[in-house]
């Protein structure tokens, strides 16, 4: 009887450790670096439990806003983004739409011209 005690008891303990660590799923973050005249903006958003992130900021007269949705296929993540840059008084904006494949912690270049690159980074919280 102690022993199917003790084994029930070592049961429940891995079955308990088992749901504490599938609820505590890693939370991905979404980051993009806009380099503008040697000067870096960056916004970044949480992907939430849908896969779906958005986020906006505002630095100084520049505003940078993301959207989008990621899905986790084998290692590399789907991320399908919409990042668009404005400033005050200023004609023209950045507008770029993109599918890029990534890795966990790795960046790509979105677009840009010469120095001013725009990439995206999926990293863990």
């Amino acid at each position: 009887m102690k022993n199917l005690i003790k084994a029930l008891l070592f049961a429940c303990l891995i079955l308990q450790a088992g749901c504490v660590t599938s609820n505590q799923l890693m939370r991905q973050m979404i980051s993009v670096t806009d380099t503008i005249d040697g000067q870096e903006y960056v916004v970044s958003a949480r992907v939430g439990e849908d896969g779906k992130f958005s986020n906006s900021t505002t630095t100084g007269d520049r505003t940078q806003t993301i959207s989008g949705q990621v899905t986790k296929s084998d290692d590399n993540y789907e991320v399908a983004i919409d990042y668009n840059s404005t400033r005050v008084n200023t004609p023209g904006f950045r507008k770029i739409g993109a599918t890029v494949y990534l890795q966990e912690g790795e960046s790509q270049e979105l677009g840009g011209v010469g120095n001013d690159i725009v990439y995206i980074r999926i990293s863990s919280e």
